[in-house]
């Protein structure tokens, strides 16, 4: 990850809204997104189009949430893939979500 993978702007305000409460905000983040990734690789190995759909789009949107702009991109671009039946891109884009 590099600093152009975030987006200071959306972290800066995140921690503005949130407070105090924003360090078990992170860490809830953090495990739920680990087990998403965990499920989205047996879903990929699966080929089940549909469903990584659905995990992509909500890795697209909570780590947009959290200022994680790049990887935002890469699980839009693993959404749309998946949405077309690209097989070939999907794949490649989960080995970058790795």
């Amino acid at each position: 990850m590099t600093p152009d993978d975030l987006n200071h702007e959306t972290i800066c305000q995140f921690l503005n809204d949130v407070g105090p409460a924003a360090r078990e905000l992170i860490t809830l983040f953090v495990n739920e997104t680990r087990t998403r990734l965990e499920r989205m690789e047996t879903i990929a190995a699966a080929a089940d189009w549909p469903a990584l759909v659905r995990e992509a789009h909500t890795l697209r949107s909570s780590t947009g949430t959290y200022g994680l702009s790049g990887l935002s991109a890469i699980a839009g671009e693993l959404e749309q893939s998946c949405r077309s039946n690209n097989a070939e891109e999907a794949i490649r884009q989960m080995q970058l979500i790795r």
